[in-house]
This record gives C-alpha cells, structure tokens and sequence, in this order.
C-alpha cells in the first residue's frame, strides 16, 4: 500500500477549529470548579489521532515550539488561554501554507519550457 499523502480540506479544518474552541471553552468552564485540567488528557490525543488520520504529525519537533507554549499559556491563565484552538490553528495553517505554496511552485515550474537543441539552433540562425 502506497504512503498516504497528507491531505487537509478547508472544511476540516474549520471543523478542526470548531471542536478545540468547544473543547477550551469547556475546560474553562470545568476550571471554575477545578478539574478543567482533565479535558487535557482528552483533547491532545483527539487532536493526535484526528491529524494522523490525515497524514499530519501533530508531535513533532518543529511542532515542540507551538505545543509547549500552548502548554506555558494554560498553566500560567489556569485554562483560560484558549490555547488548544491556538494550536489548532497554527499546524493546519502551516500545513495549508505550505501545500499551497508547493502547488503554486508546481504550476511555475511546470509552466517553463526547457531548453531545446532546435530552439538553439534556430537562435543562431535568426542572428
């Protein structure tokens, strides 16, 4: 079976966004009676899985910087920070970014003809 190639509609992705806003919202309301840090052990492995269905890793190195802050964000606002959907938002748009540009480059570089031996011949003729 061939490797999948990572593929994120705009649909999903506003789907994406729609559940990690319920999902901070929720934990801010658990956090007015202390357990919203629960919704944590919930939400990261949702989002885990929900990426990796598409190809997308959600753990990564390059992804340590935007995980991590998300992190310092909850810990420092006791959940308010809505720092899920910030995250959320942050890999799908890399993501986004990235496959567009990449098309967009594809369609260029495609669009360029090579260098032919009759073209250089009729160069030298014409001069």
């Amino acid at each position: 079976m061939p490797p999948q190639q990572p593929s994120l509609k705009k649909e999903t992705i506003w789907l994406m966004i729609a559940v990690a806003l319920f999902f901070d919202v929720l934990q801010a309301l658990l956090d007015l009676i202390g357990i919203g840090w629960i919704l944590v052990f919930l939400s990261y492995p949702t989002f885990w899985l929900w990426f990796k269905i598409h190809g997308i890793n959600f753990f990564s190195a390059k992804r340590a910087k935007t995980i991590g802050l998300n992190l310092v964000g909850e810990g420092l606002t006791a959940g308010i920070w809505v720092g899920m959907t910030w995250t959320v938002v942050r890999i799908a748009l890399d993501y986004k970014i990235k496959e567009t540009a990449s098309e967009s480059v594809g369609r260029v570089v495609g669009s360029i003809r090579p260098k032919s031996a009759d073209n250089d011949r009729e160069m030298k003729k014409a001069a």
